[in-house]
This record gives structure tokens, sequence and C-alpha cells, in this order.
């Protein structure tokens, strides 16, 4: 599958905990972010995308995770 300049795309994320194990719930983790607008094509499977604007981004605060996996809200 191939794309041009301009076209838009999903990328596909696979979410770890660590090196190697991927997160077990994945029907509630998101599978596709985006859609990323390509700007050029690098290689054959390598495309440079445009990221979203910091106004898009939304900040995370810290969250704190106890050992029993419990977070306060």
């Amino acid at each position: 599958m191939e794309f041009a300049t301009g076209d838009h795309v999903f990328l596909r994320v696979t979410q770890t905990i660590s090196v190697g194990r991927a997160i077990c719930s994945r029907k509630l983790s998101p599978m596709f972010f985006g859609p990323y607008q390509i700007l050029r094509r690098i290689k054959s499977v390598a495309y440079e995308i445009t990221l979203p604007y910091p106004s898009q981004v939304l900040e995370v605060e810290d969250v704190q995770i106890r050992e029993d996996l419990s977070v306060d809200v």
C-alpha cells in the first residue's frame, strides 16, 4: 500500500507496559490515532507526517498509581 503527499492516514499503536509485553485490555485501548497528513515520502515504507499543533495537544497531569493499581480521582 502506498500513499501520496497530502493523503491523510491513521497510525496504529500498540501500548506496552514494559519491554515486549503488550497491555492485556486491548478492547478498551485506542488502536488508531489520527488522521495525520503526509508531508513527504522518505523511503518505500517511511513517511514524514504532520504532528498536531500545541493547541491540539492535551496536557496530562501526573497520575500517581498505588501498588494495588488504584488511582485517586
